[in-house]
């Protein structure tokens, strides 16, 4: 039993008298809140006369209550220091009550908890440092419409042109080169190799006059085909291609047609920033989408835990006149986002041509090998000179045929085709990178994120404010193995710490 104190009894020791104070608090019931004598104003002596538990104690005391019964809801112990919710109030007879107490383990180790290291999944979003922890809350709902923004520059190096220019590389008397050609350029190469030399000399009667200009065309002009490597069409301004001017050169053959030369430093590189729309700052980025539109490549999706802390998106573009390639390096700040190439060529056919240079070399040997026979040898020397003194040789009928025979086999029509007509459709889609954002925003963020703090993700100490952890151990001391295991599904369930 237990009775109000008014100094008429000789108080009893400690071991069996304990002061309560009782009141009406507002607490949370996962909270630590804990509350000083001032608020819980009405105090009752009390001595445990009966058996009880000190955990959830049950005490009876003698309150004059003929107005009102007691409304407490909350109370602590002087002498252990420890906080209890009041779980029923019983009244026995007249001015006597029973009070049923259960212990508030929050409340009463708090000091404890608030030094314990744990793993806190949520709570504050910056420690003493100021360091800002960007995580993606997964207890928030987010808006099914995104809110879209975008940005866009130009990440082409000069002008891309619908006309082109047109790359030829061939083999001549300064090796391998590469030539940027314009369409009226390309179209007199393609009518000096296909000029037969059956038309030049359609006029010519004699044989004398006409056969040096056949063997000009034939051993070189037919040899020039064979030494065009490629021919590839690329959609950029003949301007930005090729340095200086170099006569082309098929072979030996002379096309006396100057173009630039195309070579490793006519390749261009464009480097470019594109500005990330960033619509929220802190983990917020976290529930963004980010795509990027590169002309050629085609859309790159941009891992956003990549680029969290990127103000832009550099864009650093390559371009190979030579072959029509195309690379692409994207980079936000140091991280490599995506590599990657394409080709914007379409290779071109080209190569029309008369003459056949294994056909022709050979009925060219048939040829002098007649004259030099039927002549008894004299035009051996001639042959060499150019031919210019075979004379009247060609009058005699054998020689006359067999030269006849041997050009009629050289000069049939034939067709060298190097390379083909495709397409490079990718060059009429749009030309500017763009850059696309998608931000779902956190449906009632003010107001959840005010109440339920942040995702934290790290090793620390709670703090004022919401706090869930993972796996919290706490030792208090003097704490029942039950109060220890009542805190730590608290704490792993959420808390808030005040």
């Amino acid at each position: 039993m237990a009775g109000k104190f008014n100094g008429a009894v000789p108080a009893p020791s400690v071991e069996h008298g304990y002061h309560f104070h009782f009141g009406n608090v507002e607490k949370k019931i996962n909270s630590t809140k804990a509350f000083d004598y001032s608020v819980l104003k009405d105090e009752e002596r009390c001595d445990f006369k009966k058996p009880t538990s000190m955990e959830h104690p049950v005490i009876y005391c003698t309150i004059n209550s003929i107005n009102i019964s007691p409304q407490w809801n909350y109370c602590q112990c002087e002498e252990t220091k420890s906080f209890y919710w009041i779980t029923d109030i019983t009244t026995l007879r007249a001015n006597i009550w029973q009070i049923s107490l259960s212990i508030d383990p929050l409340a009463t180790y708090r000091d404890t908890i608030l030094k314990t290291k744990a793993f806190i999944e949520y709570g504050f979003n910056s420690d003493a440092s100021g360091a800002q922890f960007r995580l993606q809350d997964a207890r928030q709902n987010v808006a099914r419409k995104p809110t879209v923004s975008s940005s866009e520059v130009d990440t082409c190096p000069g002008t891309i042109s619908a006309s082109g220019c047109y790359v030829l590389s061939a083999v001549g008397k300064n090796g391998l080169q590469a030539y940027a050609l314009s369409r009226t350029q390309l179209a007199t190469l393609l009518k000096l190799l296909s000029t037969t030399w059956l038309a030049e000399t359609a006029a010519m009667v004699k044989w004398e006059v006409a056969l040096p200009q056949f063997m000009n065309n034939l051993l070189f002009g037919g040899n020039a085909t064979e030494n065009i490597r490629s021919c590839i069409w690329i959609p950029v301004d003949d301007g930005l291609v090729g340095t200086g001017g170099g006569l082309i050169t098929l072979g030996q053959f002379d096309t006396g047609i100057t173009a630039p030369v195309v070579s490793a430093n006519s390749n261009k590189v464009h480097v470019v920033d594109i500005p990330i729309p960033w619509p929220a700052e802190d983990w917020k980025r976290m529930n963004c989408q980010i795509q990027l539109y590169v002309p050629f490549i085609g859309v790159v999706g941009i891992p956003v835990d990549q680029c969290n802390d990127a103000a832009s998106v550099t864009v650093i573009t390559a371009f190979s006149f030579i072959d029509g390639g195309v690379s692409v390096k994207i980079q936000a700040g140091d991280y490599t986002v995506y590599t990657g190439s394409t080709n914007i060529s379409s290779p071109y056919g080209i190569g029309s041509s008369n003459y056949d240079p294994g056909k022709g070399l050979g009925a060219a040997v048939t040829a002098v090998g007649a004259a030099m026979t039927f002549g008894g040898g004299r035009f051996a020397g001639a042959a060499v000179a150019g031919m210019s003194a075979l004379g009247g040789a060609f009058t005699d009928g054998a020689v006359g045929g067999a030269v006849g025979q041997a050009a009629a086999q050289a000069i049939q029509p034939i067709t060298q085709s190097v390379g083909s007509l495709t397409g490079a459709s990718q060059v009429y889609l749009p030309l500017k990178a763009k850059l696309t954002l998608l931000y779902y925003p956190p449906i009632d963020d003010p107001g959840y994120q005010g109440l339920y703090g942040y995702p934290v993700m790290r090793v620390a100490t709670p703090v004022e404010g919401y706090c869930k952890t993972r796996d919290f151990s706490c030792q208090p001391v003097g704490a029942m193995p039950d109060e220890i295991a009542y805190i730590n599904r608290c704490m792993d369930a959420g808390v808030f710490i005040e």
